[in-house]
């Protein structure tokens, strides 16, 4: 009886795990090195997005796709040079739900090839150059996050560049008028350097994060106003051995707390997940991820929030050591491993970036994978809600 009743609760196992895993399915596969490296965003029923590389020079490309897998479509291959940019990095943005408008940025191109700042409709057409980073001490250069929008402006970062070289906080108006470099990064343990991701706004204040430097060298959370005034950082990582290290992605907003991700750090040094509240105070370590078949490691990209769930990507760890994709509670209760990619054929590996939501679908890209199972080709998936 004991012998039986194993095998049922292993059979149970399976059954439950082979589910899990049935709910990711791939939409598109990338035949050449494409490497998407941040998520698509939803407009309607379609989803746009970019690649790093890929294209006629392997310089990337921006796409389109039904969130039904069909009708994918290369809107622009970058060609690199003055009047275009190369390497895209992080995701686009929509001019407004009803704006044929896209925008945003890479890391490479432009007049002194420090990077761009783009505009592009919908329909591939109308492509723009509205800003071409010069690096020195009056702009920033090489950015590696995505824009956000407020209004008419446009805001971003940039690791590199800046009076101390440490990165740059800046705003420009959608019709490429008007930019300013809102604040330079001085590094050390005040300011901090080195800014990812994307900034995340509330009324009139800016929160980011910077990959490096700060109280301990380990990256810091940072607030800044609109208008580039109010500069404060909030946190500086590494303050304890368990303390998160080095955040890649984004800050997400719930009420007056932040939560969000580090690449590093941890009880096992796989990366966390976080919170903090928005006047600095009431740091919480979540979740340290511990890789192993039955965790995720190395977070990249940002949280999603889903009422009292939060959801989220990790390029490693899982069930073959290629990335996983999570749950957990806003206040880190019941984690939990919702899929790990196999690259099987009919799977990715490394998911970079974000999950976005439709009503009952979260939408994600691989960096490698898919069909053609090499690790730099990639995928564009969908995932059932848990």
């Amino acid at each position: 009886m004991f012998k039986k009743s194993c095998v049922g609760v292993f059979l149970l196992f399976l059954f439950l795990a082979a589910s899990l895993q049935a709910q990711v399915k791939v939409l598109y596969s990338f035949a050449d090195s494409s490497s998407p490296f941040e998520s698509p965003i939803l407009k309607g029923s379609t989803l746009y997005g970019m690649t790093r590389w890929g294209g006629a020079a392997s310089y990337g490309t921006i796409y389109k796709i039904q969130t039904n897998g069909t009708g994918f479509k290369i809107l622009h291959v970058f060609a690199g040079g003055t009047t275009d940019g190369r390497v895209a990095y992080g995701s686009l943005v929509s001019g407004g739900s009803t704006s044929p408008r896209l925008y945003g940025m890479t890391e490479y191109g432009g007049v002194n090839n420090n990077g761009t700042i783009f505009k592009i409709q919908t329909n591939g057409t109308g492509f723009q150059v509205l800003h071409s980073f010069a690096g020195g001490a009056a702009d920033g250069r090489n950015p590696s996050g995505s824009l956000i929008r407020i209004g008419s402006t446009l805001y971003g970062m940039t690791p590199g560049g800046g009076v101390s070289n440490r990165g740059t906080i800046f705003k420009i108006q959608t019709n490429g008028t008007g930019f300013e470099v809102l604040h330079s990064f001085a590094g050390g343990a005040t300011e901090g350097g080195t800014p990812m991701g994307s900034l995340k706004a509330m009324s009139s204040t800016l929160y980011g994060m910077t990959f490096g430097e700060g109280a301990y060298g380990s990256g810091t959370i940072f607030k800044i106003q609109t208008n580039g005034t109010g500069f404060k950082l909030l946190c500086s990582f590494g303050a304890n051995a368990a303390d998160g290290t080095d955040p890649e992605g984004s800050l997400i907003l719930m009420n007056s707390t932040l939560y969000g991700m580090t690449l590093n750090g941890g009880a096992g040094n796989h990366g966390t997940v976080f919170k903090i509240k928005t006047d600095g105070t009431g740091y919480v370590l979540l979740h340290s991820f511990a890789a192993g078949t039955t965790d995720g490691a190395s977070p990249y990209g940002s949280l999603k929030a889903i009422g009292s769930a939060l959801y989220g990507m990790t390029i490693g760890g899982g069930t073959a050591g290629l990335g996983t994709i999570f749950k957990i509670n806003t206040n880190g209760t019941q984690f939990m491993l919702l899929h790990s990619f196999l690259n099987d054929g009919t799977d990715g590996q490394e998911p970079f970036g974000s999950l976005i939501a439709s009503v009952s679908t979260f939408y994600g890209v691989t960096s490698g994978g898919g069909a053609y199972g090499d690790y730099n080709k990639g995928t564009i998936f969908s995932f059932k809600k848990q």
